[in-house]
């Protein structure tokens, strides 16, 4: 079995709560009070970029073995969460039609998109590693093609948009351009990680990374990763390939501290990461319900502009902290009492 990486279990905790901060910031709010494109489509981006950084091993490639990793721990737990969350979600929702349409939804990949392209893309990065005898080349091709195909047909107002997008094979095409970065960087990590982890580099990632915050501030840009509305697709590689080299150069330095690595902190996110796959399945029902749970008792969220800016620095926490409780208990329940996932 890999070792577990620290870095990667907190930078994919940090990423699952930034997942839980927005849909909670969508449910309880309505605003949001923190727009979509400063920061969920980073953490998106850097799930499948780990992936692709976990694909990468100086061993041959065990194919047997890895397709039936995706099997037994994406496809198997995709149907099973997706089934029995599907009735209560559309009743939550005011969308419930019958039980053939919820069957379609599941059965198309469009239950939870997230899942159903990371399984999409992982398959594919099989089948060419597989073909190309793992050559890099193969790899570096792959991801042009994903990121011409993600930004062109796969992108809603392309005049040939793919919009049938069937297990979001449009998301999983972006994924595998992601996942193509993360292989290549495991590859090179040594050479990358002594850049990354240099002072220079450190300040030439934050200021572009703010920059790159300031920019969508100014132009008023959108970008959305599923479905895919891009209106600078420039602006959106850029805004993506950035917030992915500050992040994992971020929790690059903070595994290599031991204080850091004492506090409760970097234990939750670690806890967080380790187990993210059952979270995600229940990023949207848990918020959704704490919402309306928090709106009965009498504390639904304040949004005329007098007291919004004062509402928002105890109520969302609150909110956001109730989320995180409830989402961990279930969490712990799915780990501790089944064998869906491990």
């Amino acid at each position: 079995m890999r070792e577990r990486l620290s870095w990667i279990d907190m930078l994919r905790g940090f990423s699952m709560l930034a997942i839980l901060w927005w849909h909670t910031d969508m449910y309880y709010t309505e605003l949001p009070l923190v727009a979509y494109e400063y920061y969920v489509g980073d953490v998106l981006a850097v799930f499948f970029f780990l992936s692709g950084y976990l694909f990468y091993s100086d061993k041959p490639l065990d194919v047997r073995h890895r397709l039936w990793s995706i099997f037994r721990w994406l496809v198997v737990p995709y149907f099973v969460f997706t089934s029995v969350i599907a009735l209560p979600k559309a009743l939550a929702h005011d969308a419930f039609e019958g039980v053939m349409p919820l069957v379609i939804v599941i059965v198309s990949g469009n239950a939870s998109w997230f899942v159903a392209a990371l399984i999409l893309a992982e398959l594919l990065f099989v089948a060419v590693l597989r073909l190309s005898q793992r050559s890099l080349l193969a790899v570096c091709v792959l991801a042009i093609f994903s990121l011409t195909f993600a930004m062109t047909i796969g992108m809603t107002g392309f005049p040939y948009y793919n919009q049938l997008n069937l297990w979001h094979v449009n998301e999983a095409a972006l994924g595998v351009f992601l996942m193509a970065l993360g292989y290549v960087f495991h590859r090179w990590q040594e050479v990358a990680e002594k850049w990354l982890k240099s002072p220079v580099a450190i300040l030439l990632l934050i200021a572009a990374f703010v920059g790159m915050k300031i920019e969508i501030w100014f132009s008023g840009a959108q970008l959305i990763f599923c479905p895919i509305v891009v209106s600078d697709r420039q602006l959106f590689i850029a805004d993506l390939l950035v917030a992915v080299a500050f992040l994992v150069a971020l929790f690059l330095r903070l595994s290599q501290s031991p204080l850091f690595m004492r506090t409760r902190l970097s234990k939750a996110m670690t806890w967080v990461g380790r187990h993210s796959i059952v979270y995600y399945f229940i990023c949207g029902g848990v918020p959704l319900v704490t919402a309306r749970l928090l709106s009965v008792a009498g504390l639904p969220f304040v949004a005329d502009s007098s007291a919004i800016s004062f509402a928002a620095f105890w109520q969302m926490p609150l909110a956001f902290l109730l989320v995180c409780l409830f989402s961990t208990a279930i969490v712990w329940a799915v780990y501790r009492f089944t064998r869906i996932v491990k």
